[in-house]
């Protein structure tokens, strides 16, 4: 069995990890409503970088981009701490199971890695799959690759789901918050405990 699965609000808290950004600038100088200006705008262009960060704050905040890049690498690289409590419970239950894992995550490469290295600690046998494409459609089938049987946990903002780049796998559509859209043919679960009772595999924790 292959599991493939997202990383941003699936395994870890991107809430958390915005507030750590956000913090990390804070630390800086700058004022926790021109961070968030500017980070909304840079989401909504999906131009989201340390150096755009840098930019794209007012100009009385005189950054160096040196410096919120470090603190931006400083976060990512322990984005492990910020992993929801069933992400620990799934690594431990796909480690014991010798799972196939495969870590699938959108952005720009190098922050992307950083990710991976960081998750490593949680699921140090995992294989990872980067792309940049918006959509995360165009690396679907490097990530599954010949695998006969897999199981695509994501929370869907993105990724088409009823086009067919999915046909011959098992979708859970992870929803943890009521305000993420419903999705019609697809089985939700609201956690991975909830997750790996889908899954059919021995022995999930069930809390």
């Amino acid at each position: 069995m292959k599991i493939i699965c997202d990383i941003d609000d699936v395994l870890v808290n991107a809430g958390a990890v915005k507030r750590a950004l956000a913090q990390s600038a804070v630390d800086l100088g700058v004022r926790p409503q021109h961070f968030w200006s500017a980070y909304r705008e840079l989401r909504k262009q999906g131009e989201f970088s340390p150096k755009a960060l840098a930019k794209a704050l007012p100009q009385q905040f005189t950054l160096k981009q040196k410096d919120i890049v470090k603190r931006y690498a400083g976060v990512v690289a322990q984005i492990d701490r910020c992993v929801y409590p069933d992400s620990k419970a799934f690594a431990r239950w796909c480690n014991k199971t010798k799972q196939t894992m495969v870590l699938y995550t959108y952005g720009e490469p190098q922050t992307q890695r950083k990710k991976i290295s960081a998750l490593k600690r949680l699921f140090p046998q995992a294989k990872a799959v980067i792309t940049t494409d918006r959509s995360k459609r165009r690396d679907i089938k490097k990530a599954v690759g010949r695998a006969k049987s897999w199981v695509w946990l994501d929370d869907f903002k993105s990724v088409p789901v009823n086009d067919g780049a999915f046909r011959g796998g098992t979708l859970l559509y992870i929803r943890r918050r009521a305000s993420q859209p419903a999705l019609k043919g697809i089985t939700t679960v609201k956690n991975l405990f909830q997750a790996m009772k889908s899954i059919t595999l021995p022995n999930p924790p069930l809390a």
